[in-house]
């Protein structure tokens, strides 16, 4: 496995106009996918077969994770998400848009139909990247409105 800050350099040092191979999307998508299971203290699942599914074009992805198992006892909480980078201004921009359930039933901010949970990985002056956390966002276009069920299997303790 490469070091951290190896693909945190594939990440943010390389130009935006850089065609990435799939070798590069794959070790990205992995680090990032681990970076944000220490960071939630979960493990995660990554939806997408191939990473075909995930590479957008040739600086970009987007990939769909999920918890890989319900937490917080009776309250049955699961969360599914969109991993993603693209160029922004010219800066890679990477991100990750997650949809909280309880008891497979998709929880919002009141008012907010289509709420979701934001977080970026930044930079830090160390070079090394780390998530955090930007708060709820609205789904003002309605791209995530379709996602109204988890679609793991959730583990109701009840």
């Amino acid at each position: 496995m490469t070091e951290p800050i190896s693909i945190d350099r594939i990440i943010w040092e390389l130009p935006t106009n850089y065609t990435r191979t799939k070798e590069e999307f794959s070790a990205i998508i992995e680090h990032l996918v681990n970076t944000l299971s220490e960071y939630l203290q979960q493990q995660i699942e990554i939806v997408d077969k191939t990473i075909e599914e995930s590479i957008v074009d040739n600086e970009s992805f987007c990939c769909c994770i999920r918890s890989a198992a319900s937490f917080g006892g009776p309250l049955s909480i699961a969360w599914e998400g969109r991993l993603g980078m693209e160029a922004i201004e010219g800066k890679p921009l990477v991100s990750v848009s997650l949809f909280l359930f309880s008891h497979n039933k998709r929880l919002n901010i009141v008012g907010q139909q289509g709420s979701y949970v934001d977080l970026v990985y930044g930079r830090h002056n160390s070079g090394r990247g780390g998530w955090h956390f930007q708060g709820w966002e609205e789904d003002v276009y309605g791209e995530y409105e379709d996602i109204d069920e988890y679609s793991g299997d959730l583990l109701i303790n009840a």
